[in-house]
């Protein structure tokens, strides 16, 4: 897990209430599934034709 102070090295312009807010907020169902296919971009080979379409697609159809 990342503390406070690691983050507030990455973004130094973050207060600590502001992370303390973002860290209690719930990730709605759609920013997860972005999230999801965001992941499943960054992991795919550079070579791949799979599109976002694609992927979001498959998800679509194989709930998880």
């Amino acid at each position: 897990m990342i503390d406070i102070a690691s983050l507030q090295r990455i973004n130094p312009g973050l207060t600590i209430e502001e992370l303390r807010k973002a860290a209690a907020r719930e990730v709605t169902p759609e920013e997860r599934r972005e999230q999801m296919i965001s992941f499943i971009m960054g992991t795919v080979s550079s070579n791949s034709t799979i599109t976002r379409e694609e992927v979001a697609r498959f998800l679509d159809e194989n709930p998880w």
